[in-house]
């Protein structure tokens, strides 16, 4: 039997760790509803935070919107109500 045939590769515990904490990382990320979160220095920040499937506001009021329309709570970013402002949440370049 020559050498090659009685190789037995040995297993790091590299791969599986790094494996766990990328899944982790990524579970923790979809289901956290705090990507960004208002820090209260703005004086009139109806912003409270944004993760991505929900964004929360305190009385806040569109004005290029031509209805009454106050958002106050947590709203699912896929929601009906939301398209309005859904300019206003995508990123601005």
């Amino acid at each position: 039997m020559s050498s090659y045939e009685s190789y037995e590769p040995s297993t790091h515990p590299w791969g599986p760790s790094i494996f766990l904490i990328a899944f982790l990382s990524i579970v923790v990320s979809f289901c956290s509803p705090y990507w960004l979160a208002n820090d209260g220095e703005l004086e009139e920040g109806h912003f409270l935070n944004t993760g991505l499937w929900e964004v929360c506001f305190t009385n806040y009021h569109d004005y290029t919107y031509r209805y009454d329309r106050i958002y106050d709570g947590c709203y699912w970013t896929l929601d009906e109500e939301m398209h309005v402002i859904e300019d206003q949440l995508k990123r601005r370049e």
